[in-house]
């Protein structure tokens, strides 16, 4: 099945955000074992070199280790690197173009807490 990539971002750098996205989610865990280069490759229809980027990229960061002969295993900090990561960039992006928009529909901070509770209560 061809994975569709976004054109704004490098491949991959998609690749990686996704394997963050599925240990934020749980549906891969610390110890997990990824799968192979060649098998990612080939479900993704990408480069076998453009897995290992990806995969590198993760172990550059502490989200996975290698284990030679063995492949690319989730490290046990997984998601406390990734939720630092992210929650860095969401305030660093996301709150300031938040602020903006807030401000361009007059829309009170209040307002936006009470529709985020109410969001959080109907569940992600």
């Amino acid at each position: 099945m061809k994975h569709e990539f976004k054109e704004a971002l490098t491949i991959y750098k998609q690749i990686a955000l996704n394997i963050e996205t599925l240990i934020l989610e749980g549906v891969v865990k610390p110890g997990d074992r990824l799968s192979s280069l060649r098998e990612s490759a080939m479900e993704m229809e990408v480069n076998v070199n453009t897995i290992m980027r990806a995969y590198n990229l993760l172990e550059e960061e502490g989200i996975l280790s290698k284990k030679r002969g063995l492949g690319f295993f989730v490290s046990e900090e997984a998601r406390s690197i990734i939720q630092k990561k992210q929650r860095e960039a969401f305030y660093q992006y996301t709150v300031p173009e938040l602020a903006k928009t807030l401000a361009h529909l007059e829309i009170d901070v209040e307002d936006l807490v009470e529709a985020l509770n109410k969001q959080n209560k109907k569940g992600i």
